[in-house]
């Protein structure tokens, strides 16, 4: 089902849905970077004296602290990919692909402040409301065994759910979008679908919550979870050897479990303890770099290179899904009445 050999065209800048796709990111671009130019502005006292309406001052926030957070993470990892990159290839430096990327990286901020981002808090609190917290004793323990203890629960709650949108097969056309990138570097890791991204939040924000970590531990592991995520998606000549490769998981093991050779259909799940995959079943760990990376379109169904079809793929797969097989219903009916006369 899954990392199979892309047949799915990139939209062409050159292609009318390839202008359109480029025009959205760009404004989308333009947009948020504005708002962090206004943030920026604020804080240095050149525009507190403008009214803004709270609304409006919550987005321009999280823009902005989007990309405070991000800032570093690109420096340092664009840097390393330039002196010491595993796979050499053009680069992305204002392409389509990293366009579309950044604008990934952004939505997020526009999600937790919509109404998919009610949704969710929602759902956690429908769920905390009625589980309660299961360890309440946990607070009290040592803030930095609270941070360990939040980055494997939340690292072994992604192993599962990332390997269960792989095998669950209405699960993957979501998950699919992750794949859809053939050039794997520290811009693919927010390259997610908004489904994706919610039950990602729901999942862990509840379960830091039910298991009683305080909410500065949650939070700093999870951010070290988020680092090291990062960290295994750079294009980085980086495995890790001897034993370490079995703790915890390189860009080396990440860019196989994105490749389309067959052999490494399905594994490498891992965000950043390896000992899971090993555990588990799933480790794959060759002694060469992959041929090449992506999805296929073995449904029928292109995975475009556009942020709106990407959102849209998913319930393009499922819709083609019910239509064939309520169709083949249909069909085996009027063949049964045919067949009975």
């Amino acid at each position: 089902m899954a990392n199979m050999a892309p047949t799915a065209a990139a939209a062409d800048p050159g292609h009318p849905r390839g202008r359109w796709g480029l025009l959205s990111v760009f404004f989308t671009i333009i947009l948020y970077g504005s708002l962090g130019a206004i943030a920026w502005g604020r804080q240095s006292g050149w525009t507190a004296d403008v009214a803004v309406p709270p609304a409006v001052n919550a987005l321009i926030e999280s823009a902005w602290g989007t990309m405070l957070r991000m800032a570093p993470i690109l420096q340092v990892a664009v840097v390393a990919q330039v002196l010491m990159p595993a796979v050499r290839r053009r680069p992305k430096l204002l392409s389509y692909e990293m366009c579309l990327d950044v604008a990934y990286a952004l939505q997020i901020s526009f999600m937790y402040l919509s109404f998919l981002g009610v949704i969710v808090g929602s759902i956690v609190w429908f769920l905390q409301a009625r589980t309660g917290v299961l360890f309440p004793s946990i607070s009290d323990w040592p803030h930095y065994v609270q941070v360990g203890m939040a980055l494997w629960l939340v690292d072994f709650l992604v192993y599962w759910r990332h390997r269960l949108s792989h095998h669950i097969k209405v699960l993957w056309p979501i998950h699919a979008v992750h794949h859809s990138s053939e050039r794997i570097d520290v811009l693919t890791t927010t390259r997610l679908h908004l489904l994706e991204v919610m039950a990602g939040g729901v999942i862990t924000i509840y379960a830091r919550r039910y298991f009683g970590m305080t909410a500065e531990a949650a939070a700093s592991g999870f951010a070290i979870y988020l680092y090291w995520n990062y960290y295994i998606h750079t294009n980085v000549r980086i495995r890790h050897p001897s034993v370490l490769k079995y703790l915890l998981v390189s860009p080396f093991a990440h860019r196989w479990h994105h490749s389309n050779e067959e052999s490494a259909r399905d594994k490498n799940f891992g965000v950043v303890f390896a000992w899971n995959d090993w555990i588990f079943g799933t480790a794959y760990y060759p002694d060469r770099e992959s041929n090449g990376y992506g999805v296929d379109s073995s449904n029928g169904i292109p995975l475009e290179e556009s942020w709106w079809q990407h959102q849209l793929y998913p319930f393009r797969v499922w819709a083609r899904a019910w239509s064939e097989r309520h169709g083949s219903r249909s069909l085996s009916a009027a063949n049964k009445a045919l067949t009975s006369d």
